[in-house]
């Protein structure tokens, strides 16, 4: 998805292949409205755009992560913006990716992971390489979680 605000409201992904969907926009907001996925080998949305990526009330079951900030996007940087609320995920990684050295967020509120599998923190680049994982869970800057639980 490119351009400004954009909504995705109640969608289903079965059999995810690369991801459900990309965002792309330059700045702006774009939320994920309800729905669900199943079936993600790898990540369920690719947030390769600037501004904020909104996902609230969304279920998630055998996946790799819920979201991912391109890690390795010609041109990459930022700061991206991940919001989740409401937000279940079951049998699967963790709930976003994150790349610090550009300023991304990830703020995770009020949803269940049920390994508690909150975030994962990367350095990117914008060479192509796979990024540096630098690490896992909240760190109060760059990935907060608030009312994050286990018991899904």
């Amino acid at each position: 998805m490119s351009g400004g605000r954009k909504a995705i409201a109640d969608s289903r992904y079965e059999d995810v292949c690369e991801d459900a969907a990309t965002f792309k926009q330059t700045s702006g907001t774009s939320y994920v409205n309800g729905g669900g996925a199943f079936h993600a080998d790898d990540k369920i949305f690719q947030f390769n755009g600037r501004g904020t990526v909104v996902i609230k009330g969304f279920y998630a079951n055998d996946y790799g992560k819920l979201v991912r900030s391109c890690g390795n996007c010609s041109g990459n940087g930022g700061p991206r913006n991940i919001v989740i609320q409401d937000s279940v995920a079951v049998d699967g990684g963790v709930l976003c990716g994150i790349n610090t050295n550009y300023g991304d967020t990830c703020k995770i509120t009020n949803s269940c992971q049920d390994d508690g599998k909150s975030c994962d923190r990367y350095t990117g680049n914008s060479s192509g390489a796979e990024p540096t994982k630098i690490g896992s869970g909240p760190d109060g800057t760059y990935c907060t979680t608030s009312g994050f639980t286990t018991s899904c």
